[in-house]
């Protein structure tokens, strides 16, 4: 707010001007849009904001058009149109700002990847977890044995299922494990437009294997580092040796009147006397 104080002759005149300062605000929409394959769609993004906002809509990392608030997409093709769409509003004073569009084919619900063997031991409990995208619509969403009918929570089976952002997670927790769990399970979401499987296999390791396997492991480390020890030892044990005899020769040859640089003196001094 700034007031401005205007005299005019005997008279003063004050004039006060507001500016509001709004930071911008995407009037949501869907923030997935389905499509057919061939047709067209049309995005929008709506900003309020004071001032308003420069609009720019970005595509694989390139402008596609600027100052619209609306973008057009004709006989839409799946590798050419499908993926995400940047509706980037550019404020004056508080910056940038996003909002992603993503468009998509209208197909079964996208399974996220995730692993397809898990491997459990007997008499232990095991999570087998299925991640979908939330960007595809979900109708139903269960757990089931291949050739066999749904699982169901129970004192065996317990289904959670959480949900994020951009995810939903189906988690099947199998509780104590026997060989006869061993196998295939499915994770099958459906919509209107049909459903996406995935499939899991679960392999059974018993107890006493592991047991057998982590001796094996921790035994060869063990005796590796016994080995080392004893070869470290055996080098110190023989360089001291060796530092010993040096030390015993270097007094010996200190000690001998014959290798002694007193002698070599005096026989030096009994040659002279004989010559006089």
């Amino acid at each position: 707010m700034s007031i401005v104080i205007i005299q005019f002759y005997q008279h003063v005149f004050f004039f006060i001007f507001e500016f509001v300062l709004d930071r911008p605000v995407f009037v949501e929409n869907s923030s997935v849009v389905l499509v057919d394959e061939g047709e067209s769609s049309k995005l929008e993004c709506l900003v309020d904001s004071s001032p308003r906002c420069q609009i720019s809509w970005i595509f694989k990392n390139k402008v596609l058009i600027e100052n619209v608030e609306s973008v057009v997409i004709n006989k839409i093709q799946s590798k050419k149109h499908i993926g995400f769409y940047v509706c980037q509003a550019n404020h004056s004073i508080f910056g940038l700002f996003n909002r992603t569009i993503r468009v998509a084919l209208k197909t079964p619900p996208e399974i996220i990847e995730q692993n397809e063997i898990y491997s459990g031991y007997v008499q232990q409990s095991i999570s087998l977890v299925c991640r979908l995208s939330k960007d595809l619509p979900l109708e139903n969403l269960f757990w089931s044995r291949q050739d066999q009918t749904n699982i169901l929570s129970n004192h065996k089976y317990r289904i959670n299922r959480n949900e994020s952002k951009d995810f939903i997670q189906s988690e099947l927790i199998i509780e104590n494990l026997s060989m006869k769990d061993q196998g295939i399970y499915l994770c099958t979401a459906t919509n209107q437009f049909g459903s996406s499987i995935h499939q899991i296999q679960l392999k059974i390791v018993h107890l006493k294997y592991f047991f057998f396997r982590n001796l094996f492991f921790y035994g060869s480390i063990s005796l590796a580092i016994l080995l080392t020890c004893v070869f470290i030892s055996f080098i110190f044990l023989n360089y001291s040796k060796q530092h010993h005899h040096r030390q015993l020769t270097n007094k010996s040859s200190l000690t001998d009147p014959t290798n002694s640089s007193f002698h070599k003196q005096l026989t030096q001094i009994d040659d002279s006397e004989v010559c006089l």
